[in-house]
């Protein structure tokens, strides 16, 4: 089930990365915020060479990353979380939070929900046997078109979910409205897609 995973997990990533917005608060305490206080340590270059290898550790997971293995999962999102902690050590050298230490955090948090709560679905869909043209059109990445160009806003909200909006009802007929609504909020949550009009959802 390697295809759309990644896509969506490619998605996750982007969604939150795409432009460097930090995420709008709420009352919620999120996963990778809710421990102990900020790891604030004295940046050196060793601590810079670090946040460079944690990246390159949390790449190569998430390409190797086998769905079926507890054991690599709670790799993969261990691993994001020292990416997520390490960016924040950096953001304590000005005593003022980094936009990227945010977006970091918020990639984080839409993988750990994808690899956990929304990982049966992710199943389900992954197993469909033909494999539905919606599921393999479909581009979640916010920053390049079918022709490789940069995704205007108005495209990104016209294609988040396929043609038609088709992601929905695969979605709902495939895992239920629960599911569904559950992606859909974390959709409505990216900042790249805050100028998007989700009523029609």
């Amino acid at each position: 089930m390697r295809h759309l995973f990644k896509l969506f997990l490619l998605g996750a990533l982007l969604l939150a990365l795409g432009n460097g917005a930090p995420q709008i608060s709420n009352n919620e305490t999120s996963v990778i915020e809710s421990g102990a206080g900020k790891n604030c340590t004295e940046v050196t270059f060793k601590t810079v060479f670090s946040c460079i290898y944690s990246f390159g550790s949390f790449m190569a997971k998430m390409y190797f990353l086998d769905m079926k293995k507890p054991s690599s999962l709670k790799k993969f999102r261990d691993s994001c979380g020292a990416v997520a902690d390490c960016m924040e050590s950096l953001e304590c050298s000005d005593n003022a939070e980094l936009p990227a230490t945010t977006t970091v955090k918020d990639a984080c948090e839409n993988i750990i929900f994808l690899t956990s709560e929304f990982l049966p679905c992710l199943t389900k869909l992954d197993e469909l046997k033909p494999a539905p043209e919606c599921a393999k059109d479909w581009n979640p990445s916010p920053d390049k078109n079918g022709s490789g160009e940069e995704k205007k806003p108005e495209e990104l909200c016209t294609t988040m979910f396929g043609k038609d909006n088709c992601m929905k009802k695969l979605i709902i007929d495939t895992c239920g409205e629960s599911d569904w609504q559950l992606l859909l909020n974390r959709f409505k949550a990216a900042p790249v897609l805050k100028q998007c009009d989700f009523s029609g959802l």
